[in-house]
């Protein structure tokens, strides 16, 4: 009788496929709502400038006198994060795990800020701080009026914020994160600059002065008499530097050529020819002068014909009179 065939072994059950991780979800946008639209005359200036260029002295300057609203988008952004909003709170996650903040939620806290103080002209201070930036905002707000921006080279931007470091406590207040921050600056915030040049918008004010100065070409600047920098014209922090260059320059051309190296030579030749001639003039005049006249001439001739004449016909006379007689 036929053995029966063992059944086969069962196949061995498949692992289980490892449960995947879920992705985590990006912050979502919040909807904020809708608080209308600026007035079509609304002026919006924006302030530009490196670290430590002056622009929050400048800006409480300006609010004092002419009385513009001043936002600062980073201060925004801060005051947005610790009200626990959703828009803060989306913030906050973005900020923690060291990504930037979308530029339409920052742009949105400045429209929202605007819209709700229930002004008309504005100071924003650090924005835009790139040519995205400024393209955006003009596209979800409106364009700027003017740009004012604060020139100010590295090593007066260093001095300044070292020197805040030392009693403000700030991290950022060393010399290699300034550098990077200045860099940051230069590479992004130059071409927004060079943007409203073209456009007949920009203004650049040397930040190197004391603020008291700088204020009154700030104020040239609101006062409408100030003219807008062209493009390819350098700042006026530049301008001193490139004028005194011309001033030297004449000179070391003057002193140069020909004329200018034989007009200094001779010129010492006739003074040291003349300055001996006064020596010797006044030399000789002292001393014919002292012997000739008190000592030769006045005394000499006076005792000799009062005192020699006298005796002579006195004596003579007077014996040959008396054998005479």
């Amino acid at each position: 009788m036929p053995k029966p065939t063992p059944a086969p072994a069962p196949a061995p059950a498949p692992a289980p496929a490892p449960a995947l991780k879920p992705v985590p979800e990006e912050p979502k946008m919040p909807v904020e709502e809708d608080l209308g639209e600026l007035p079509s005359n609304t002026e919006i200036v924006f302030v530009l400038g490196g670290p430590g260029s002056g622009k929050g002295t400048q800006c409480d300057r300006i609010v004092e006198k002419y009385g513009y609203k001043h936002l600062s988008a980073g201060d925004l952004l801060r005051a947005e994060v610790a009200s626990g909003s959703a828009t803060g709170k989306m913030c906050h996650e973005l900020m923690t795990e060291g990504k930037l903040v979308p530029q339409e939620v920052t742009i949105g806290l400045l429209k929202k800020a605007m819209i709700k103080s229930g002004r008309k002209q504005f100071l924003i201070d650090g924005f835009p701080r790139a040519l995205d930036q400024a393209e955006t905002f003009e596209s979800l707000v409106m364009p700027c009026k003017k740009v004012l921006f604060f020139d100010c080279p590295l090593e007066t931007m260093q001095a300044r914020l070292l020197k805040r470091g030392e009693s403000s406590g700030r991290a950022d207040d060393n010399i290699d994160t300034i550098k990077k921050r200045f860099d940051t600056f230069q590479n992004q915030s130059l071409p927004v600059l060079d943007k409203y040049k073209e456009q007949g918008k920009a203004f650049v004010v040397s930040a190197v002065p004391p603020p008291e100065e700088v204020f009154v070409e700030v104020t040239a600047v609101f006062d409408g008499t100030a003219t807008p920098t062209p493009v390819g014209e350098a700042a006026p922090a530049e301008p001193p530097a490139e004028e005194a260059a011309p001033a030297e320059a004449p000179a070391e051309e003057a002193a140069a050529p020909a004329p200018a190296e034989e007009a200094p030579a001779p010129t010492e030749e006739v003074k040291s020819e003349e300055a001996p001639a006064p020596e010797e003039a006044p030399a000789p005049a002292p001393e014919e002068a002292a012997a000739p006249a008190p000592e030769e001439e006045a005394p000499a001739p006076a005792p000799e014909e009062a005192t020699a004449p006298a005796p002579e016909e006195a004596a003579a006379p007077a014996p040959e009179e008396v054998p005479a007689a």
